[in-house]
This record gives structure tokens, sequence and C-alpha cells, in this order.
């Protein structure tokens, strides 16, 4: 079983390669308006939810 560190990297190394290609799919659908910064990272709001 992971521990919690673990499953924070996990879902950090998961967002770092993910999220470049999600916005880009996104920017050439025409679908990404505009990108605001939110207050947590995509990897801590999986953490919190995991």
């Amino acid at each position: 079983m992971y521990n919690l560190e673990e499953r924070c990297c996990c879902g950090d190394d998961f967002c770092q390669k993910f999220i470049p290609l999600w916005y880009q799919q996104l920017i050439e659908s025409g679908l990404l308006k505009r990108r605001r910064e939110a207050s947590l990272s995509l990897s801590e709001i999986m953490t919190i939810l995991i």
C-alpha cells in the first residue's frame, strides 16, 4: 500500500505529463478561452480527494 507521500508524488508526476497535453488539445479544439491560475494545483486537489 502506498503512503501519502508516494500518492502525492504519483499524482504530481501524472499532472506534469497530462496537463500540457490536455491544454494543447483544448487550444487546438478552440474550447480553451481563458486560463486562470487556481489557488491549488491539480495535483494538490487530487491528493485531497484521495
